[in-house]
């Protein structure tokens, strides 16, 4: 009993740990922690508000586009102008994506790319 137990937790932790590895958003830079309030907004708001348990899953880098690459998110947003961007109108109502997000993740989209969609 006690050894199928301790088979479980490591296949258990074995697969959480595989799960978790994602790639970082900035390729070749370390990871900086992501100041959400920081005016303007850059690229890791996007995670910081759910791209990776949100998105990944589809665009995981081998789909449509790689959601956690800023050059690949950023070509489909016009810096600047939210309304005007693909990706914003598939995240708001009534847009492709729009049953898959939720409210904060519209909001921090919105705000990024009113930002300037900055890295």
């Amino acid at each position: 009993m006690f050894h199928s137990n301790i088979k479980t937790l490591i296949i258990l932790l074995s697969f959480f740990l595989f799960y978790c590895s994602k790639k970082p958003v900035y390729q070749g830079e370390e990871r900086k922690p992501c100041d959400i309030h920081a005016k303007p907004s850059s690229f890791c708001i996007l995670e910081a508000y759910g791209s990776v348990t949100l998105c990944s899953k589809c665009h995981p880098g081998d789909g449509p586009f790689d959601i956690l690459s800023y050059k690949e998110v950023s070509a489909r947003v016009v810096p600047g102008s939210p309304e005007s961007s693909v990706l914003y109108r598939y995240l708001t109502k009534g847009g492709k994506m729009h049953a898959f997000g939720t409210e904060h993740f519209e909001k921090a989209t919105y705000r990024w790319i009113k930002d300037g969609a900055l890295p």
